[in-house]
């Protein structure tokens, strides 16, 4: 239980920051790529794929040593995390501005 809470902690300070255009957990040129051939995911699928990730991400204390957890997904599954996480951050944007009005 503690470490769904402290995922779930974790998740939205990520999410946070992505907002504010900080990104601890990718490289750059990990964010060209992924970006530039991004395909159509569901919110659903989105948050399936980002908490799947982020159950791995709490054992590693370090951001050094998430980064290397996030090195040692295949291309393909860390172009899936990073399109379902800016997914995610996309609809918390929206979210915010809908309660703006």
């Amino acid at each position: 239980m503690n470490q769904t809470i402290s995922v779930g902690n974790s998740m939205k300070s990520y999410i946070n920051m992505a907002k504010t255009g900080h990104y601890p957990l990718f490289f750059s040129e990990w964010l060209d790529g992924s970006l530039k051939e991004a395909r159509p995911v569901s919110y659903k699928n989105a948050k399936q794929n980002v908490n799947e990730v982020f159950d791995k991400l709490a054992k590693h204390k370090s951001i050094e040593r998430k980064k290397t957890m996030m090195e040692s997904l295949s291309t393909d599954e860390r172009s899936e995390f990073i399109q379902s996480f800016f997914k995610m951050v996309e609809r918390d944007i929206l979210k915010d501005l809908k309660s703006l009005h």
